[in-house]
This record gives C-alpha cells, sequence and structure tokens, in this order.
C-alpha cells in the first residue's frame, strides 16, 4: 500500500482589514479580550506581526473596527415609517448583536461610537426630527437608547450564576452589620440575578421619548 503523501504547506490565505477583523473577532471569542494581543493576532493570521500593522493602526483602531463589525448590516432606517416600531427593532437588533460577542463589551463601553454606529446614530436622530422632536431631544433620545442596550447587554453578561444568591443576601447584612434584611432586599437581589425584563426597560426609555414628543407637539 503507498504511503498517504503528505499535504503541501502552502502559502496562508492574502492579509486583508477583513480577514484581520475576523480572526481577532474568533481569537476573543476563545481567549477574551485579554488574550487579544497583536502577537497572537499574527500567530492566528500566519503572519508577521509587522503585516497587521500595514491594515491596522494599533490595537485601539482594531478594537474600533471590531466593535463597528457588530453593527454593520442592521435594518435600515425609514423616515416616512413610524419612530418608535423601528427604534424598538434596532435597540433588539444590536442587543442581539452585543449577546453573540459578550467578550467584546468591555471594548464597546469603554468606545462606544465608531464610524456605523455614528451613521446609524444620525439616521435615527432624523427619524426622531421627523417625528416632531427638536434636534437636541433627538440626539440625547438617541444616546439614552444606546446606552440602554449598552447597558442591559454589560449587566447581562455579568449576572452572577443564581447559585450565588444566599452568599449575596450575606454579603449584604454583613455589610450593613445587621441580621435584619432591609426592606425589598430580595427584590434586589433578584434584580443581581437577571437584568430584567429588556422589552420592559426599553418601554420606560421610549415613554419619555413619547412625552417629549408630545410636549412638542402641544407646543406647536
Amino acid at each position: 500500500m503507498e504511503p498517504t503523501p503528505k499535504p503541501r504547506r502552502g502559502r496562508p490565505p492574502r492579509l486583508s482589514r477583513d480577514r484581520i477583523v475576523d480572526t481577532a473577532l474568533d481569537l476573543i471569542d476563545r481567549s477574551g479580550l485579554q488574550g487579544l494581543t497583536m502577537r497572537a493576532l499574527a500567530h492566528e493570521l500566519q503572519a508577521d506581526p509587522m503585516a497587521v500593522y500595514r491594515h491596522v493602526r494599533d490595537k485601539d483602531e482594531l478594537l474600533g473596527a471590531m466593535c463597528d463589525r457588530l453593527l454593520v448590516a442592521l435594518d435600515p432606517i425609514d423616515l416616512d415609517d413610524g419612530w418608535e416600531p423601528q427604534l424598538c427593532h434596532l435597540a433588539e437588533q444590536i442587543r442581539e448583536r452585543f449577546a453573540a460577542r459578550p467578550a467584546l463589551l468591555p471594548a464597546l463601553a469603554a468606545a462606544p461610537m465608531t464610524p456605523t454606529s455614528l451613521l446609524i446614530a444620525a439616521d435615527t436622530v432624523a427619524l426622531l426630527i421627523r417625528a416632531g422632536a427638536n434636534a437636541t431631544d433627538a440626539a440625547a433620545g438617541v444616546n439614552a437608547v444606546f446606552s440602554y442596550v449598552l447597558g442591559y447587554a454589560v449587566v447581562e453578561a455579568a449576572v452572577p450564576p443564581a447559585a450565588d444568591r444566599d452568599a449575596l443576601r450575606e454579603a449584604a447584612l454583613a455589610h450593613l452589620g445587621t441580621n435584619e434584611p432591609p426592606p425589598h432586599l430580595d427584590a434586589a437581589i433578584d434584580l443581581m440575578n437577571d437584568p430584567g425584563d429588556f422589552h420592559t426597560g426599553l418601554d420606560l426609555v421610549l415613554s419619555g421619548l413619547r412625552a417629549r414628543l408630545d410636549r412638542e407637539a402641544r407646543a406647536t
């Protein structure tokens, strides 16, 4: 029986910015954000680190490109359609993207503004202005929605195991120096074990926008 020939070791695929970003996202999925170094990334790419730097200036630029990747291909904003269902749908889409890449959340929280998010925000501000908001309120409203979604994703990713419930209760009582729990301590612990219903919180944010738009409409 003839020996099976060994496969030839060909050249690794040609580097591109997209391939670098894809590989970096795969790397943090396996090793977390702390495992993303330019040297580790170059090893994954089978490339010289200097070759990577020809496509991304530094790690900060790479992180920005990775954050940007989470927001591409979202459903477009239609300025002629209702603002509330579109803003709700946008928030749901962004939350799904964030939940799929929890290891990237610290980078998003540190620098959430990316070129793609800036364009999404501009379209959403335009949608609210079309609905009757002034530019200041529209920008504040969009910022509130984006901040809520990002904050919810961070909390959702950091919720401790349910088995920690008793430990949380004991730690709170020890901190207070008492065995008598304050009112609603158990409800607060429930919040620590569950970030709550996403849509309930989102509706609370959107209700503020509704009220502001109603005031704007009555003033005109």
